[in-house]
């Protein structure tokens, strides 16, 4: 596992908490106490798994991309964690 994980699930949690308010990565790396950089290559690989979406310029940020209730923590795990073999799936796809 890595630091991402962590970071990814907080985002995630976050934006859901927000209901739609775009936030900035320096407002979510304040959150969670990590460095903007850090953080925006996590949503860059949250971005690029379809959780969220982010729009640059005034009044941009990050959004959830879908209902968090449909967002399963394995999304987010496989969006940010090279080495998903460490929790691999089950027999049956479960």
């Amino acid at each position: 596992m890595n630091q991402n994980f962590p970071i990814a699930l907080h985002v995630v949690g976050f934006l859901a908490a927000r209901a739609g308010e775009p936030l900035t990565s320096d407002t979510l790396a304040a959150t969670y106490g990590t460095s903007p950089v850090v953080l925006r290559r996590v949503l860059r690989q949250l971005q690029d798994a379809g959780l969220i979406t982010t729009r640059r310029g005034v009044g941009g940020g990050s959004l959830l991309a879908q209902d968090p209730a449909a967002i399963p923590l394995r999304a987010v795990y496989e969006a940010v964690v090279d080495d998903t073999e460490l929790l691999p799936r089950a027999a049956g796809g479960g």
